[in-house]
């Protein structure tokens, strides 16, 4: 039937109600690939008066910060 799923998360409980249905779904499928996906926006830093400068490193780390959230995150849904 199916031979790969794409499943989008984006961290909220109604998006990870789909995963009872994609369970159920590749147990009649043989040998499907299911990927999970959810986007990591980059981090944008408002410009102009009354906003300070943040260096490429701080924002480098704050998005690698949320990336690893994010590998967390869909590592625990695979496991729900």
């Amino acid at each position: 039937m199916y031979k790969n799923i794409l499943v989008t998360l984006d961290g909220s409980e109604l998006a990870e109600c789909v995963l009872p249905h994609v369970q159920t779904v590749i147990k009649g499928c043989e040998s499907p690939v299911v990927t999970l996906l959810r986007v990591v926006e980059p981090i944008e830093i408002p410009y102009g008066e009354g906003f300070s400068a943040i260096s490429y490193e701080a924002l480098k780390k704050a998005e690698d910060e949320e990336k690893i959230e994010s590998v967390s995150y869909l590592k625990k849904s695979c496991s729900a």
